[in-house]
């Protein structure tokens, strides 16, 4: 797999991605182990879950031997169906932002996961769109 993220251009991504995932779970546990507040632990499973069609988009855009299997297409065509609409929810996180008299509010939006947590979830959300958009029109160009 990192053979063909390398061929395909996008293993640098892959690894942005994944280092940054890691750091919102960082920063995560970091926050717990100031405040000891489960509050945003939340935010590590909503990125998680916009993970999910990115890496099924991308394993669909990456494996072009992969059309000639119709049910593993359609199995990674169906997970990208069902958890994609998760991938922009996160945005709806933003109603948990209130100032707490445990930590203050610039603490939450600078140090805590949820603001990075929204920004690489919307960044999973825009590559999952943008890898199906890519491969459609590469299917619909060689139809013709």
């Amino acid at each position: 797999m990192i053979e063909e993220l390398k061929r395909a251009g996008r293993l640098e991504l892959t690894l942005l991605l994944a280092g940054m995932a890691v750091f919102c779970f960082a920063l995560s546990v970091f926050r717990y182990s100031v405040t000891h507040s489960r509050l945003f632990l939340f935010l590590n499973w909503n990125l998680f879950l916009a993970f999910l069609p990115w890496a099924a988009s991308t394993f669909v855009v990456l494996k072009s031997g992969l059309r000639k299997n119709r049910a593993a297409m359609a199995a990674m065509i169906l997970a990208w169906i069902l958890f994609f609409p998760n991938s922009p929810y996160i945005l709806t996180d933003l109603f948990h932002l209130q100032e707490r008299r445990s930590i203050p509010m610039w603490f939450d939006l600078v140090l805590n996961p949820f603001s990075h947590s929204r920004t690489w979830g919307v960044t999973l959300f825009m590559g999952a769109l943008l890898n199906m958009m890519f491969w459609t029109i590469k299917m619909i160009k060689r139809s013709q």
